[in-house]
């Protein structure tokens, strides 16, 4: 079977193809175009087909590659550009590179003049045969038996010796295969694999020897101690066998050349490095968005007769008081600071009278709230030790420490901390003065949510330099009220949990205490001046509420549309009098945090006894012992594991402070879903697109492009890794970049009148895109082509560098997070519905459990398709798919789009009389559906208004509203004139009637 490679194309026929060339500098007219780029950047949409234009049974993924074969001196073989494989029975996928200097010129003459130096190749690889799940059952006592009688002095046994040893092993039945027909007669390495895995604690992986492959001479050492008699399952996946592999190549020029022949200036595009337009495209830039959370002036989103922030309207998880503990970590303090985080809500629907203190940043002990004479405080929390002759049983401070097995780079045995510690709710010191002061007001302790709780361990680092490194709880116990408590436990491992013995045991350890931040967050409001909202989509709500008398009457100038020629204005019917009060003053329904931060210390000299070792005999006192007070460490948190369930979608690092715990980095973010508990949201994209008026100056229209971003990340893909992680951590936990307390740094390619804005999620990030109709156009046709892209980097401690990649795009809408686009309805006896809820094909390959595959499956689901499964009795499983990535027109995928109330006015300049006529009838039409009757100007009634509600993403495009005049005569007798095209954007909503000249 042959197949072939072609250009993809959209519904309307167009090639998916876009390629930038940036320019030195304007060319003369004398100038050839070669000499002058500097650089290009080139994104293309490839397919494979058959000879009767399908595509190969059995199709599993296909590779395209972009090669350049070069003209430079010596080059023998071609150079690798591109490369992109996609999954799943699909056959399509996007390529996308970045040139400079000679090669991005060789590429303006390949896609103008045709040249052949770049070529494209396509490798498809079919499946032969589905994968097979087996499971191994081993004996670890009689593994261990059977090898210690055969280990040298060593105890290495390498993997070659593990598989001749497998046999007898096997013969013996202290290895046994199930569920996979003929397997285990022979030497096996996915059996031998799977006891490695079942293994693990008495054959621990050496190190290969260096300049080996670790694949060549990996090495396992034989625990000393008898494991007892243990018996563990492991089940595994064998690869399924690979079928047929089909390969094509072609020059990249003769796939595109033919196709952009009709219209290269739509496909190809020139730009000056300057920043200069050429053939009408606007350039590309490099923009940085927000450094860090937080800073980033976000509009407000009107609708259903609220004005909210652009996260509630995207429904995404906030860090809340995580994003106090990473921007705002403070010196000690003898009181809680009050730092204000997002505005949540402008507007409430009236007559509400939301009770809340009016907050504000800083130090206050006391606020009043907006509406009675009450106040509100912000409890701090504090330790309180007990008498050193306590018992350490209900003492609120303990430090447990067991060993961890195996050995630190320096030698020193593993060990694990456990540090327990619960503080106290009570009314600070700036509290009680203020309130005192302010003559005992009825007093309430703000509700508090999202309690966290750090313990700052100081040390120094390979350089000497002191600093502070920052451990969150791993739990957390809150019992709320105005006496309540918090208890925080910490895990900490090998020199960390010796750095926080040594800190908190012993005074002056280091030249910083050791110290506890307490942040938690609450809501109220939040009261501002000087510049005015944004907010998108205020039309919507007509008329917002009532308002005070004294500022119902202010005189507000609003531009309007008197003009025939004006820029058209839609009818936003403010409220003069809620504008003037905006101006005065704003108060917004917020999020707040108070953080406070103390000093701890509880010498092991008076309380020897909170300081205890896990032994046979129990919990033992440690007391006070120099060998754990080592001061001195590396300073790096995480460090990169290699996993092999998150090759190519993630990257994973182990926690070097908590155990347990793994950082999570994906290789791109992309626009999330809404979840199935959304009602008439659920499983839409999470975009969001509004036109925004600034109260200010209400004709400054400008659209607004709200995208939430999560990672690419399926539950299937999740589980699997959490499977994989359980064979080095009992309860692995997932991070993801909010919770490394790094500032991340994201920067983007966007048009250049474009500006943006990010902040963090739990998870990912809001992004908030502004720009002029002309911007939108041009960011609408990225967003249907080849998406919005960036990239979000951090450094950790040790120059540990992170990134991921940033995508905008509707080919690449992922989630929703938590559930997956898969509904899944359990039928009756064993059987499942999966129903796919998106607007995208996906190919079902299968289901899992635990990570594993544990059927085989090839179904494509067609949006709001529905497939029968056989599945586990108890459900509990996941479902591997692979999307079909075709973008959606903007107008039609399900997500938010804002509608603008129009209304266009015909005016009679003269009046009809004049001309021997009753009056004109107009006929008109919109986005090609007529109106059923025609307006009627006469001498009486010279104005007529035609009213339309349309999409803003075709009010953007400029549409002609179509108009027929007829002239009545008094006699009866009708005259029409030709049809006239009025662009409504670009015209204005005044459309002048004259009488013809």
């Amino acid at each position: 079977m042959d197949i072939r490679l072609r250009l993809r194309k959209d519904p309307a026929g167009e090639p998916l193809v876009s390629a930038t060339f940036v320019l030195t500098h304007a060319p003369a007219p004398d100038d050839r175009l070669g000499p002058l780029v500097d650089r290009a950047t080139l994104a293309v949409d490839l397919e494979i087909t058959t000879d009767d234009g399908g595509l190969p049974s059995s199709l599993a993924s296909v590779t395209f590659v972009l090669l350049d074969q070069g003209d430079a001196p010596g080059q023998r073989a071609p150079l690798e550009v591109a490369r992109q494989r996609v999954t799943g029975p699909f056959g399509h996928g996007a390529l996308e590179s970045v040139l400079e200097g000679p090669p991005s010129a060789a590429l303006l003459d390949a896609l103008v003049a045709g040249g052949s130096r770049f070529l494209v190749k396509a490798v498809a690889d079919t499946e032969a045969s589905g994968s097979e799940v087996f499971t191994v059952t081993a004996q670890l006592g009689g593994v261990w038996t059977h090898l210690a009688d055969v280990a040298d002095e060593s105890r290495l046994f390498t993997r070659v010796d593990l598989l001749n040893y497998l046999v007898p092993m096997m013969a013996e039945r202290i290895v046994a295969v199930s569920g996979s027909p003929g397997r285990g007669s022979t030497q096996d390495p996915s059996v031998l694999d799977a006891l490695l895995k079942a293994a693990r604690y008495i054959l621990e992986p050496v190190a290969a020897p260096p300049g080996r492959p670790a694949d060549e001479d990996s090495s396992y050492r034989l625990a000393v101690q008898y494991p007892g008699e243990q018996t563990v399952q492991i089940r595994m996946q064998h690869p399924p066998t690979p079928g047929e592999a089909l390969e094509t190549s072609a020059s990249l020029a003769s796939l595109i050349v033919p196709v952009i022949a009709h219209d290269r200036g739509k496909f190809i595009h020139l730009v000056s490095s300057g920043g200069g337009r050429l053939d009408g495209i606007l350039p590309a830039r490099a923009a940085s968005g927000t450094r860090g959370p937080g800073g980033a002036l976000m509009p407000f989103i009107a609708g259903g007769g609220r004005v909210v922030s652009v996260a509630s309207a995207l429904g995404s998880a906030r860090p809340g008081a995580a994003t106090a503990l990473m921007l705002h970590h403070p010196g000690v303090t003898a009181h809680p600071i009050t730092h204000h985080l997002a505005d949540l809500e402008l507007i409430a629907p009236a007559p509400v009278q939301r009770p809340g203190p009016v907050a504000n940043n800083g130090a206050a002990g006391i606020w009043k709230d907006r509406w009675d004479a009450s106040y509100w405080y912000a409890p701090e929390y504090a330790l309180e030790l007990p008498p050193p002759s306590d018992s350490p049983g209900p003492s609120p401070f303990t430090f447990d420490v067991e060993p961890a097995g195996g050995h630190t780079a320096d030698g020193s045995p593993g060990i694990t901390a456990t540090v327990s510690v619960t503080l106290h709710a009570r009314k600070s010191a700036p509290t009680l003065a203020e309130w005192e002061a302010a003559g005992r007001p009825v007093l309430n302790p703000v509700p508090s949510t999202g309690h966290m709780v750090q313990l700052g361990i100081p040390f120094r680092d390979e350089r000497g330099t002191t600093q502070t490194e920052q451990i969150s709880a791993d739990s957390l116990s809150v019992q709320p009220g105005e006496e309540g408590t918090l208890t925080a436990t910490f895990r900490l491992m090998d020199n960390w949990a010796r750095l926080a013995y040594g800190a908190l045991s012993v005074p002056d350890f280091q030249a910083q205490p050791a110290t506890i931040t307490v942040s938690a967050s609450f809501e109220g409001w939040r009261q501002s001046s000087g510049q005015a909202p944004v907010i998108a989509g205020l039309h919507k709500i007509l008329s917002l509420q009532t308002i005070s008398a004294a500022t119902r009457d202010a005189p507000l100038q609003l531009h309007g549309t008197a003009l025939a020629h004006a820029n058209v204005i839609p009818p936003w019917q403010l409220n003069a009098g809620i504008l003037a009060e905006w101006r005065r003053s704003t108060y917004s329904w917020s999020e707040f945090a108070a953080v406070r931060t103390l000093t701890v210390s509880v010498p092991c000299s008076t309380y020897g006894t909170l300081y205890r070792e896990a032994t046979d005999a129990g919990k033992t006192a440690i007391g006070c012992r120099p060998a754990l007070q080592l001061g001195q460490t590396e300073y790096k948190t995480y460090q990169e594991i290699t996993l092999p369930a998150a090759a190519g979608r993630a990257r994973i690092y182990r926690s070097l402070r908590s155990p347990g715990r793994f950082l999570v980095v994906p290789a791109r973010y992309c626009v999330g879903r809404y979840g199935p508990d959304q009602d008439d949201r659920a499983y839409r994209p999470r975009l969001l697109l509004h036109s925004t008026i600034d109260v200010e100056n209400p004709t400054n229209i400008r659209c607004v492009l709200a995208a939430s971003l999560e990672p690419d990340l399926p539950p299937f893909v999740r589980t699997a890794i959490t499977a994989e992680l359980k064979n080095t951590a009992a309860n692995p936990v997932l991070e993801y970049l909010p919770d490394a307390g790094v500032d991340p740094d994201l920067r983007w390619a966007l048009p250049s009148d474009a500006s943006i804005s990010a902040v963090p999620t739990g998870a990912g990030f809001d992004v908030v895109i502004s720009t002029d109709i002309a911007g939108f156009l041009v960011l609408k046709s990225l967003l249907e082509r080849d998406g919005l892209r960036g990239s979000v980097g951090a450094v950790l401690p040790g120059n540990v560098r992170l990134s991921s990649s940033l995508e905008i795009g509707l080919a690449t809408v992922t989630g929703p997070f938590d559930s997956g686009p898969i509904e899944v309805g359990p039928l009756r006896d064993g059987t499942f519905e999966l129903t796919n809820r998106t607007g995208q094909r996906l190919s079902v390959q299968g289901l899992a459990t635990g990570g594993v595959q544990i059927s085989t499956l090839a179904s494509v689901l067609a949006p709001q398709q529905s497939l029968t499964v056989d599945g586990p009795q108890t459900g509990g499983f996941d479902v591997i798919f692979d999307p079909d990535q075709t973008a959606e027109k903007l107008d039609e995928i399900r997500a938010y789009i804002e509608d603008l109330d129009l209304g266009i006015t015909f005016v009679a300049v003269d009046d009809p009389g004049d001309a021997g006529l009753t009056g004109w009838e107009i006929q008109t039409s919109l986005l090609g559906i007529s109106d059923a009757a025609p307006l009627v100007l006469t001498s009486s009634a010279r104005e007529a208004e035609r009213r339309y509600v349309l999409p803003l993403t075709a009010f953007a495009g400029d549409p002609q509203l179509q108009y027929t005049v007829t002239a009545v005569g008094v006699d009866g007798t009708r005259t029409a004139a030709p049809p006239a095209n009025w662009p409504v954007r670009t015209q204005g909503v005044l459309i002048p009637i004259r009488r013809p000249q």
